[in-house]
């Protein structure tokens, strides 16, 4: 059965349990959850039952009705929410849950905005550090090594026609 348990120190301990279709919720005598405090309107706000929770709706009180800090006009309620009547905070309590919305349809393709690839033309790195230049390839280390061996090839060969 849902109910509201008052949060505010004016009202610690009690508790409302919402079993009529409409609940009146107000300051003076006659409404059914009577709230005497100056910041609540003689005839607040109502509580009407819609499929085991219920709906809450302001009637256009001087100080307001707010859910979960929200002001409201009207507002299905759901379990735990904060309601302010006034300055008096309930939370609501109910073993009954909504469902949740539908999810929409997926659609097969998603659009990321621009066709631009790779960084953008007004790009700048801001980065500390310069960029490294690249290394130089293994060809030039093969010509350099290459080199070495026909000089010392030619040395040998000039040293054995010469002195030997």
């Amino acid at each position: 059965m849902p109910r509201l348990i008052a949060r505010s120190p004016e009202f610690t301990g009690q508790e409302f349990d919402l079993t009529a279709p409409l609940i009146s919720i107000g300051r003076v005598e006659g409404n059914d959850i009577v709230l005497t405090h100056p910041s609540v309107s003689s005839k607040h706000a109502e509580l009407r039952l819609e499929g085991g929770d219920y709906r809450l709706v302001d009637h256009n009180s001087t100080n307001g009705t707010k859910v979960n800090d929200e002001r409201i006009s009207e507002v299905m309620l759901r379990n735990q929410d904060l309601v302010s009547v006034g300055n008096i905070v309930l939370a609501y309590v109910s073993s009954n849950a909504l469902a949740a919305a539908p999810l929409p349809e997926a659609s097969g393709r998603v659009e990321i905005g621009g066709s631009n690839r790779g960084r953008p033309a007004t790009f700048t790195n801001l980065a500390p550090f310069a960029k490294p230049k690249p290394k130089s390839g293994a060809v030039p280390v093969l010509i350099w090594v290459a080199a070495f061996v026909a000089l010392a090839g030619l040395g040998f060969l000039g040293y054995k026609l010469f002195l030997g």
